[in-house]
């Protein structure tokens, strides 16, 4: 399934980089795509990054969920979580940028464009998860140490 998806994804990601690219190459954008056609390539590449990370989410949610089976040590057990959270976040972040595209390129089809910028709200949610990831750890690598001193 993630094999289909991501030979799905890359046919409209080609599309989305003739239009970013198209002023770089003394091309205008028109002729390209217009205004009207935004939101579906947003829509197409969206999907895409929602279906590619949702089912990385889901693959490392079985992961975790077979943990004792699979004898995952607790920071490995931590980093099938924080993954699961991880892609989730991208995936929201796709379909996000789907209803940007949509609900904007109705009332402004002019900047149906912007989401795209909803993207760059990656990094803030890597960041926040990073962050949890961090403390989670701390907290394992504490308990690791206090349980070792006792024995």
């Amino acid at each position: 399934m993630l094999l289909f998806v991501v030979l799905f994804y890359v046919y409209p990601l080609k599309f989305l980089w003739s239009v970013v690219l198209a002023p770089l190459e003394g091309r205008t954008g028109e002729g390209i795509m217009t205004n009207a056609q935004v939101p579906a390539l947003f829509g197409i590449y969206g999907t895409g990054v929602t279906a590619v990370f949702s089912i990385l989410a889901l693959m490392h949610r079985h992961a975790y969920a077979k943990r004792d089976q699979l004898g995952l040590s607790a920071e490995e057990a931590l980093e099938a979580r924080v993954r699961v959270y991880s892609n989730f976040g991208v995936a929201s972040i796709g379909a996000l940028s789907i209803l940007v595209a949509f609900v904007i390129g109705r009332l402004a089809p002019r900047l149906a464009g912007l989401g795209g910028f909803v993207y760059f709200l990656i990094g803030v949610v890597e960041w926040q998860i990073g962050a949890y990831h961090s403390r989670q750890r701390r907290n394992i690598q504490r308990i690791s140490k206090a349980s070792t001193a006792h024995v």
